[in-house]
Parts: structure tokens; C-alpha cells; sequence
């Protein structure tokens, strides 16, 4: 079998705007769709997705791809694997050989060391061992089908259960260690780490296990009732989200995520529909997490218990969600309750009308720290900065001034103490502005990352191209059919003056055609610094060109040969141009009479040429 054969016709049968959109959230821009970067943190959109040219390109941090690297990157993937999994989506047969694998890396090892620690703890729930567990779920109201969605189980109450398992799949001691699924005593002794638990898979954002939360299953006070994974290779407690495989179409759907704070309150919460909730993984919600859900949605509602420690946690994550701008509403439930409990005592109805009402955070603030108390001026105004503090966070001007409009007509301040809060806020606001400026001078002086200089350095060469070489080669990168035009007019090369544009120029006629060159953007020998600059220029909007703008306006003359024409033209007039420039340096340095009288009949003749390529250009 041709690997690159098959990769062609994979290629051809994904549609890559599609592939991207179910796993992250982008909308069209121009002829383009954007979105946050899935590969790094960031908070404004610089991840671009190409229908045309059917790649990917984020001007953040410089990964680049088409659908299988996309599916390599973002899965974690091995090429074989890739092309697998989207041979199967595609309905393309994909068959191979040993010969053609490649060596399972280290990540794909502990993938399956977990994935079959899960189908273990799946199997032995339906077991006579596992009736306890099963019962327990039941008692929840888990029907079997949720039991399978979660891929919930039961870790035997043995020390060497999981451990003998493992050993017969041909997962060694070390590395169910590393995964955390057993534990080594100072003896050196090791040991199941989960004994007799319901078991929650926590799954990523493909759904495959990467780490477990447990729970004991009978009291016994020398150990805890809830226990998590340890932090692995796989698994970073503050950058996942429990249920975020099984809620993320929902998320986008809606536009909306729910989040509570148990791994229960998220599944009882999917059972009464509520499909688009998350948790946050035993741990207080994060600017990781929330940089995560940011790839669905911008619009979340926190759902925590009414109790004081639910109150403080929405408090943090509320404060940390407008940091990094998203629209938030908060609901907290009435008596105690819990959305598991609250689910199963009153039904989702009864938690629809809450969720209708209106729940914006500036209610929770006031009802949290104004309402229903009776308090002194100086309390009161301690009250009123607390709540400030959480308006000057968000970051639009206009969004905050319209925040703080609300608060001021629900809290029923009048005009003057309106006034008041404005200069506060204000200046709230100019000390945060300071401290970003301090933070953003400490970064800047902090080494960059590997793929921030990576982009840096290509857009650096791309500056380098001058104007006339770079409208040519994004209209040869973006036109397919430009490539017989450059093998019918060879000269060209005679007329780029930067090193980056005679490199491109090079690699470009090493291909028939254009889809041939974008086929083969992403296979190993191709240079990493060309691929990128090549998708940056298809990507970009082109620089203003000598007649270019005049040019495309005229209706009658927009095919493709004139258009090449006309970009050939400049190309050759920027180039005598230069070479003018540099003459006249040249004879000034000059001393001997017959080398200047050289370079004066040369001037003329350039001369003679550009007056004629102006004169070609105006008829155009």
C-alpha cells in the first residue's frame, strides 16, 4: 500500500472545517473560520482554519497542519494512528503491515495501560464483587446507560487485583506507577491504589481515561472517602474538566456551560439533560480549565451548593472567569441542595425555572453581600468595594460601565454615589492596568517559548520579502492554478532580491502542482520554517502592490494570465529599482573612468527598461 496515496485520498475526503469544529469552537471570518488556539493559552482568537486550502494555522504559536497533523497534535496521535482513525471516519478501507507502524511512543503506552485499568474496573462492576458498587450506583439513580456514557466501575477490595491484570495485558510494574494506578511502599512493595471504589474515569477531551476519582464504598475512618489520581504525565488536575468528552457538543450547542463541583452532580446532571455540564475535577476551577472550555464557549453558569463552602467557591471562580472574559451568571441552590440532590428531590423542571430566571453575578454579589442584612455605613461600603473589586476584573471598557450600571439600579444607588462608584472603579481599573504593564515587562524578559520564537522567526523572514515578492507568492499560494504560469516563465527567478523569496521560489517549482505542494507541506523532510511561511502568506492579507489595487477593480481584466502579468511586471520594476540604487552608489565609489562609464551605459539600459515597465504597467 502507497501511505501517500492513501494519505491523498483521506485528505480529499475530510472536510477539515469540520474535523476542527467538533472539537473546538470556530466561526467564520472572512473566507476563513478562526478560534482560540487549542495548541496554547491565549485569549484572542489567532488559530485560522483555511475550507480553500483545507490546513490550519495559529499566528500565536505556529502550528500548522492539515487534518491529520490536526488529528496528530490534538490526540496525541501517531501518523499511523491518525490516518486510522480518520480512514474510519472518511469510509476509507486503510490496511497496513507491521513494517509500517510506527514505534508506540510513551504517551500511546500509558493511553493503554489506562484504557485497560478502565474496561477492568468496567468489567468487575457487574461481577458478584461488584454488586455493592453496582447497588450503590443505582441508589443514585444511574441507569445503565449513564453507567456506560461515564464508563463507571468497581476496583476490587484486593491489594493485587488490577496489578496481576495489568501484568497479563504486558503492562509493566513501572509503568502502571506512572499512570498511578498502583503504588509502591518504602519497602519497594507495590500495591493496587484503588481497593474497593466506585470508580469515575476521568476521561480527556477524546475520551480516553487519563486518571480516576474514587469512592470508598464503606466507612472506615483510616482512609479517605474520595480519593483522586495522582498528577501523571497524562493527567494535570487543574487543566481537566470531568465530563468535558461527553458535554462538549452540548457546549457548543448551547453556547453555554454548566459547571458544578462533584464528578455526581455532573452525571446526575447529564441524566436530567442538562448535557452541557462540567465539573472541576476535585479541585478549585482554574485559568487552565477555563482557557480549555474557552475552545466552546465563552458563556458559562456556575451551579454550586448554597452552603458557605459553595459560596466561597463560586466566589473564586466567578472572579477568575471575568478575568479572562467570559459572561457569567451564578446559581446557587436553595436548602442545602446540591444539583444531584436538588435533581433527584424536585426534577429538572423545578431547575429550569431556576436556571430561567435572572441570574447574573451582579445578583449573587448583591444578595450574597447587600441583601437581607442589616448593616452599618462602613459596612456597607465595605460590601459595595468587595463588589467593585469583581467589576474592575473584566476587561471591556464598555461590558464593565454597563455592569456597573446594573449593580447601581439594583442596589438603588442614586446619582451621586453613582459618581462615586465610577471613580472607584476607575481607579480599580488603572491599578490592574499597572500591574498587567509590570507583569507583561517581567514576561517579555522571560525566555519564550520554543513555539513563540518558532512564529517570531517566520514572521521575521516573511518580512523580509519585499512588497512586489510578496503579492507574487500569495498569489501563486492562493490560485491553483499558478503553477504551469511559473513553469512557463522561468525568468522570474532572475527578479527576487531577498534570500527568503529565491528559497521559496525553489521549493515551489519542485512540485507540479498546488494541491501536490500542500499534500506534501506536512510530510518529515519538508522544512518546518518554508511550511509555515508558506501557510502564513495563503493566509495573510496580501501588502498593497503598485497598480495591484487600480488592477482588480477592472472587471474585464481579472484572469488569471493578466493578473500574473501584472505581478510578474512589478516584480521585475522593484528589482531594476534596486539595482538603479545600487548603481548610483557604485559609481560614486568608483574612481577609474572606463568602470563608471560601465556603469553608466548599464544605468541607462535599466533605465530604458523601467520607463517601458511603467509604461506596460499604465496600459494594464
Amino acid at each position: 500500500m502507497n501511505l501517500r496515496d492513501k494519505k491523498a485520498e483521506i485528505l480529499q475526503k475530510i472536510d477539515i472545517v469540520q474535523l476542527i469544529g467538533e472539537n473546538i469552537r470556530i466561526f467564520r471570518r472572512g473566507s476563513n473560520y478562526v478560534g482560540l488556539c487549542p495548541f496554547h493559552d491565549e485569549k484572542t482568537p489567532s488559530f485560522t482554519v483555511s475550507p480553500d486550502k483545507q490546513f490550519y494555522k495559529c499566528f500565536g504559536c505556529g502550528k500548522s497542519g492539515d487534518a491529520i497533523t490536526f488529528i496528530m497534535e490534538y490526540n496525541g496521535l501517531s501518523f499511523i494512528e491518525a490516518m486510522k482513525l480518520l480512514a474510519n471516519k472518511a469510509g476509507v478501507i486503510f490496511e497496513f503491515d507491521k513494517k509500517e507502524t510506527e514505534t508506540t511512543n510513551k504517551q500511546s503506552k500509558l493511553l493503554n495501560a489506562m484504557e485497560i485499568a478502565t474496561k477492568f474496573f468496567e468489567e468487575n462492576l457487574f461481577t458478584t464483587d461488584g454488586e455493592n458498587c453496582l447497588q450503590y450506583f443505582k441508589s443514585r439513580g444511574f441507569d445503565d446507560d449513564i453507567i456506560k456514557t461515564f464508563r463507571l466501575g468497581y476496583s476490587p477490595n484486593s491489594f493485587n487485583k488490577l496489578l496481576n491484570h495489568l501484568r497479563k495485558k504486558g503492562i509493566s510494574n513501572q509503568l502502571a506507577l506512572e499512570c498511578g494506578l498502583i503504588v509502591q511502599n518504602e519497602n519497594g512493595k507495590e500495591f493496587d491504589r484503588f481497593r474497593n471504589r466506585a470508580m469515575f474515569p476521568i476521561l480527556d477531551i477524546f475520551g480516553r481515561p487519563i486518571a480516576f476519582g474514587a469512592r470508598l464504598l464503606e466507612d472506615d475512618k483510616n482512609q479517605a472517602k474520595y480519593i483522586n489520581s495522582p498528577q501523571t504525565p497524562l493527567y494535570d488536575k487543574s487543566r481537566v474538566l470531568y465530563g468535558l468528552f461527553q458535554a462538549k457538543n452540548a457546549i457548543m450547542q448551547n453556547d453555554l456551560a454548566i459547571i458544578t463541583e462533584g464528578y455526581a452532580d455532573v452525571i446526575t446532571m447529564h441524566k436530567f439533560g442538562f448535557k452541557n455540564t462540567v465539573s472541576s475535577s476535585g479541585t478549585a476551577l482554574t485559568e487552565q480549565q477555563l482557557n480549555l472550555l474557552s475552545r466552546y464557549t465563552k458563556r458559562i453558569l456556575l451551579l454550586f451548593d448554597g452552603d458557605e463552602a459553595g459560596l466561597k467557591a463560586a466566589e473564586r471562580a466567578l472572579k477568575l472567569a471575568l478575568e479572562n472574559n467570559f459572561e457569567v451568571n451564578v446559581l446557587t441552590l436553595p436548602d442545602g441542595n446540591d444539583p444531584d440532590s436538588f435533581l433527584n428531590s424536585f426534577g429538572n423542571i423545578e431547575l429550569i425555572k431556576l436556571i430561567d430566571q435572572d441570574n447574573s453575578f451582579i445578583n449573587f454579589l448583591i444578595e450574597l453581600h447587600l441583601k437581607n442584612r442589616k448593616l452599618s455605613s462602613s459596612a456597607k461600603s465595605i460590601a459595595i468595594n468587595r463588589i467593585l473589586d469583581f467589576i474592575a476584573v473584566v476587561p471591556d471598557e464598555l461590558h464593565r460601565n454597563f455592569i456597573l450600571q446594573e449593580f447601581a439600579s439594583k442596589a438603588g444607588l442614586d446619582n451621586i454615589q453613582i459618581k462615586l462608584l465610577q471613580k472607584k472603579l476607575d481607579e480599580l481599573v488603572g491599578k490592574k492596568v499597572v500591574e498587567q504593564i509590570i507583569d507583561y515587562d517581567r514576561k517579555s524578559k522571560e525566555t519564550k517559548p520554543e513555539d513563540q520564537k518558532f512564529e517570531e522567526d517566520c514572521q521575521n523572514y516573511i518580512k523580509q520579502l519585499t512588497n512586489a515578492e510578496y503579492a507574487f507568492f500569495r498569489f501563486i499560494l492562493t490560485n491553483s492554478d499558478t503553477f504551469d504560469l511559473i513553469f512557463k516563465n522561468k525568468k522570474i527567478e532572475n527578479f527576487f532580491l531577498s534570500g527568503i523569496a529565491k528559497r521559496l521560489y525553489a521549493n515551489l517549482i519542485l512540485y507540479k502542482n498546488h494541491h501536490q505542494l500542500f499534500i506534501e507541506l506536512d510530510e518529515p523532510n519538508f522544512n518546518p520554517y518554508l511550511k509555515n511561511i508558506i501557510r502564513t502568506i495563503s493566509l495573510q492579507n496580501p501588502k498593497s502592490s503598485e497598480n495591484w489595487h487600480k488592477y482588480t477593480k477592472n472587471q474585464l481584466k481579472t484572469n488569471i494570465n493578466y493578473q500574473f502579468k501584472v505581478l510578474t511586471l512589478n516584480l521585475e520594476k522593484e528589482y531594476i529599482e534596486t539595482k538603479l540604487n545600487q548603481i548610483i552608489q557604485d559609481i560614486k565609489n568608483v574612481a577609474n573612468e572606463a568602470e563608471k562609464l560601465t556603469f553608466m551605459e548599464r544605468f541607462k539600459t535599466l533605465s530604458e527598461r523601467k520607463e517601458e515597465l511603467t509604461k506596460l504597467l499604465s496600459e494594464i
